[in-house]
């Protein structure tokens, strides 16, 4: 008979986030907040990765990541004023504990040891998990964009559709360790016509001398 263990298992994604920059010492940080009664952790990519650059390391430096945006020279050393970060981890906490194989905790996305039952069970979960961390990232990088009064923030330089990518994995919640790998899900986004409605209600808000938020103002 296979051994098998109770784990603890949260719903790990990674979203791209376009035109994202931030000071040097967030790296590594996190939000962690709850959502539709969830708990919801959005995480920064380490510090580790710019750790020790400087000189000639900063301008040819590369990484999956994050990048450079801007640094200056400070007493002979060189000083970070800026990084670039391509995406966040998301991770969505999984109520309760599932029963697992043993073996599937030494193995990476390995699906041998599993049962039929156990396969169903992390299927079901992975697509309900990708919507609930993909809506999670939503409300997280629209508060970033408000919140810091840039509304390029999360956006592509492109402009138009938004299609968020992510594979949702189901992890266990201390290690991270694979478990199972759900389907590529692209949460696609296609802005609405500004109806008959709300052309009237900007007219109103015009001529009362209402001004929209900071964040909506374009800087151009």
């Amino acid at each position: 008979m296979i051994e098998q263990v109770n784990v603890e298992l949260v719903a790990w994604a990674r979203f791209d986030t376009p035109n994202v920059e931030v000071a040097p010492d967030l790296l590594g940080r996190s939000h962690i907040f709850t959502f539709d009664g969830y708990e919801v952790e959005i995480s920064l990519p380490s510090a580790d990765r710019v750790a020790g650059l400087s000189g000639h390391r900063i301008e040819t430096f590369s990484d999956d990541r994050v990048h450079i945006k801007s640094w200056r020279k400070q007493d002979g050393r060189a000083e970070l004023l800026a990084v670039g970060v391509y995406d966040v981890d998301v991770k969505v906490s999984i109520p309760g504990t599932t029963l697992l194989p043993q073996e599937a905790r030494t193995r990476q996305l390995c699906h041998d040891p599993y049962s039929e039952q156990q396969k169903e069970h992390l299927r079901k979960l992975a697509p309900d998990y990708s919507n609930l961390a993909s809506n999670a990232f939503d409300l997280w990088i629209r508060t970033l964009r408000w919140k810091a009064g840039n509304y390029r923030i999360g956006l592509s330089d492109s402009g138009g559709t938004m299609t968020p990518e992510a594979r949702t994995e189901m992890r266990e919640k201390d290690t991270l360790h694979r478990f199972w790998a759900g389907a590529l899900s692209i949460n696609a986004y296609v802005p609405a016509p500004v109806k008959v409605e709300a052309w009237d209600m900007v007219a109103a808000a015009l001529n009362v001398g209402v001004s929209p938020p900071h964040l909506l103002r374009s800087s151009v």
